[in-house]
């Protein structure tokens, strides 16, 4: 009993995971595809996003080589900006100034505002990091007066944005074990150093990101695996999958086989009519039976929650990611190395900084089949960091028993679970 509805719960984890390897691999294909048109755009000086305050799309919904950017009220106001701060006023008179006039940016954004080289005539974008283009939209202001106005000296220092700061992938993703708060995080004004910290009250905990993130490293080095076992390893897994997922295996297959005998019982009447050995009557009749019987076959096959054309696919990913999981994350972007851990780790990671401990208690089925399989968990060795690297919490339930380093089985409750 407890058997059938544990296999019941795991398959339905099994194939959630399936469908997410999948899923985020096809995403993966369309945004590459999406954002090297946008990278191309932005090379050639068309801005591919909403306008900055101050213009107004008057082609919304074309292409980005057809939109038409145009200064409207707002910008005339932030050009005064421009003017007021060049002539040395404060942030804090400019909004007072401008404010009533309609300027809707708050005093303490107006720094990053004026910062922004669009109003310049110049364009700038994550998706081409470190580049400066001559864009084609009209410049708001001069580069004179932008780069007499951002050399002054403001005498504090302006606020760094960390919404998709490089260095604070763990964001949100990691978690404080005591209190299940998630990490946020800060870049520190003193030696410009990130950090994480729980967001919400109660207990307040801070840790150099450099730090969390080396211990992070170490968990994804955890599951890399041989090149040489590369093909032996996607049979087997798949092998051991397909017996795990019997039962949708089997409905797959049942239902392909029923489409087939439908097909043919339609090819045979279709025939005997040709050679006048049915009517007319008879012909229609059959016919509208067996392409019902196809709809609904066809319907059933939809709904099948896990397909092995699917399971392949899901796999080869899953090889794919586990080739080097620890080189795949550190190449990423922010958004990438977001999607690849909760890939892996689908609920996230707990710290305990008076411990110095990190743990999960879930990694993905096929990623953690491929580790197994491969026995990568028993004979690689973690990259250096200050924390633990602990999985001794995680119920093993499928019955297995991994081998510790020195070689003896490890305890029931070490390891992964599903």
């Amino acid at each position: 009993m407890f058997k059938n509805k544990y296999l019941t719960v795991y398959g339905g984890q099994m194939m959630q995971e399936i469908m997410m390897v999948v899923a985020r691999m096809d995403n993966e294909q369309r945004r590459q595809k999406c954002v090297t048109g946008m990278q191309e755009k932005l090379r050639q000086g068309y801005w591919v996003r909403t306008p900055p305050k101050g213009y107004t799309n008057l082609n919304k919904y074309t292409t980005a080589d057809k939109h038409k950017l145009v200064i409207n009220k707002e910008g005339k106001l932030i050009k005064k900006a421009y003017e007021m701060r060049a002539k040395g006023h404060s942030y804090i008179e400019i909004v007072k100034k401008l404010k009533p006039l309609g300027l809707t940016t708050q005093e303490r954004h107006i720094g990053l505002l004026l910062a922004n080289p669009f109003y310049a005539g110049y364009i700038t974008d994550k998706l081409i990091p470190g580049e400066l283009i001559k864009g084609k939209h009209p410049a708001l202001v001069s580069e004179a007066l932008f780069m007499q106005v951002n050399t002054q000296q403001n005498g504090k220092a302006e606020r760094r944005s960390t919404s998709n700061h490089e260095d604070l992938p763990l964001k949100t993703f990691a978690k404080e074990e005591e209190t299940g708060n998630p990490f946020t995080g800060y870049v520190a004004k003193k030696g410009n150093i990130p950090y994480y910290k729980t967001r919400n009250r109660g207990k307040a905990v801070n840790i150099n990101a450099k730090k969390l993130n080396k211990a992070f490293e170490a968990m994804m080095s955890r599951f890399k695996i041989s090149p040489e076992l590369h093909e032996p390893l996607k049979e087997k897994v798949l092998e051991k999958l397909r017996v795990e997922l019997i039962e949708q295996m089997e409905l797959e297959k049942a239902l392909n086989k029923e489409f087939k005998g439908i097909k043919k019982k339609l090819e045979a009447i279709e025939e005997k009519y040709l050679l006048d050995k049915i009517g007319e009557e008879t012909y229609l009749k059959f016919r509208e039976k067996y392409l019902a019987e196809l709809r609904e076959n066809e319907a059933q096959l939809s709904t099948v929650p896990i397909k092995s054309s699917n399971l392949e696919k899901a796999v080869a990913r899953a090889m794919e990611i586990c080739a080097n999981p620890l080189n795949m994350w550190q190449k990423a972007d922010y958004r990438n190395k977001q999607a690849l851990q909760k890939l892996v780790f689908p609920e996230g990671i707990l710290v305990n900084k008076e411990n110095r401990r990190v743990r999960t208690d879930r990694v993905n089925s096929i990623i953690f089949e491929i580790a197994h399989q491969s026995d990568s968990l028993a004979q690689k060795e973690t990259g250096k960091t200050e924390f633990e690297i602990d999985f001794s919490r995680l119920v093993e339930l499928r019955g297995v028993e991994p081998r510790s380093k020195q070689g003896n089985p490890m305890p029931s409750t070490c390891l992964f679970c599903y």
